[in-house]
């Protein structure tokens, strides 16, 4: 899936993430990244074509640098996480589908780890329901792991994101899946678990946001099939049962009749309400993420107010809760 390109090493995905003590132009700054990782961006050549066109975003949830490739308007969104088995059952398939659906077409966007089963279901149905997900990888953003999924990774960069907190041309690694868990559980706002059996990987996924203190839901199964009875135990030890994405998405403060009349926007004001989420933006930035004028811009942020979808305070506007 790597594409000559040349290297845009440094766009900081939100202002608000720069902090004093990290400067995004100078790896020496960067919070969270091994020697290795700085080395290799201290080397980098951005006027030189490479391999990888992955670039560094500082984002807000996690306060540290990750490499970032795609469409990283995706990350803006509302971000919520959907976890599962690789032994996914044709039932769980169903629920995933329709939960990551319903999810993706609120406004949010769909965290997996872009694995076998239960994360590729996710992806996918995220992409065919028209919104976007971010796929968060175990090894370089440039490598296809597993190989089977390079057509599904490419997709991902063109339509979400694909991000890891390793370098580009980092090989996976067995304990890398336990960074990449913690990643995907740091990065929601919320998890959701469709089918996972005793000892699945995507239970310490929930155990991570269970300890960040994010929401975390799971869908129950038959009561006879071992791919449900992870869930089952989560369920049993204080995750919220949910047989619904409609729940998911109201203890987030998504409210679905926002969402439905969200829907009847084109134009100025449906590219503009795309990129509103719950960080608060300036005309300015609106602007440039949209490609539209500022007064164009502000003509349609007085539309979307106007009709109860947005809401302005002193550092900018945002969607309304």
């Amino acid at each position: 899936m790597a594409t000559e390109a040349s290297t845009v090493l440094l766009w900081p995905l939100i202002e608000a993430a720069r902090a004093e003590h990290i400067d995004s132009q100078d790896p020496r700054t960067w919070k969270g990244v091994t020697d290795s990782e700085r080395a290799k961006a201290l080397s980098v050549d951005t006027a030189a074509p490479s391999a990888c066109q992955a670039e560094i975003a500082l984002l807000e949830e996690i306060q540290r640098p990750v490499f970032a490739l795609g469409d990283q308007s995706s990350l803006r969104r509302p971000l919520v996480g959907i976890v599962g088995t690789r032994r996914v059952s044709p039932y769980g398939k169903t629920i995933c589908t329709h939960f990551s659906e319903a999810i993706a077409r609120s406004g949010c966007s769909v965290v997996s780890g872009g694995a076998i089963g239960i994360d590729a279901v996710a992806h996918i149905a995220a992409m065919d329901a028209g919104g976007t997900t971010v796929c968060v990888l175990p090894c370089g953003v440039d490598v296809a792991y597993p190989p089977r999924h390079r057509d599904l990774f490419a997709r991902i960069g063109k339509i979400g994101c694909l991000i890891s907190q390793f370098a580009c041309g980092t090989p996976e690694q067995n304990y890398r899946l336990l960074d990449r868990n913690r990643l995907v559980a740091e990065l929601c706002k919320a998890l959701v678990v469709i089918e996972a059996p005793a000892g699945s990987g995507s239970l310490i996924t929930a155990k991570a946001a269970m300890e960040l203190g994010k929401p975390v839901f799971v869908v129950p199964g038959p009561v006879n099939q071992d791919t449900f009875k992870g869930s089952h135990a989560m369920i049993r030890n204080g995750a919220t049962l949910v047989d619904d994405p409609t729940q998911v998405l109201e203890a987030i403060g998504i409210d679905m009749k926002t969402v439905t009349r969200s829907n009847s926007l084109v134009g100025d004001e449906l590219a503009v309400f795309e990129l509103l989420a719950g960080l608060a933006m300036s005309p300015e930035m609106i602007s440039h993420e949209s490609g539209l004028s500022t007064s164009e811009v502000l003509s349609a942020l007085t539309m979307l107010e106007i009709e109860g979808l947005a809401v302005r305070n002193h550092e900018g506007y945002s969607r309304k809760p």
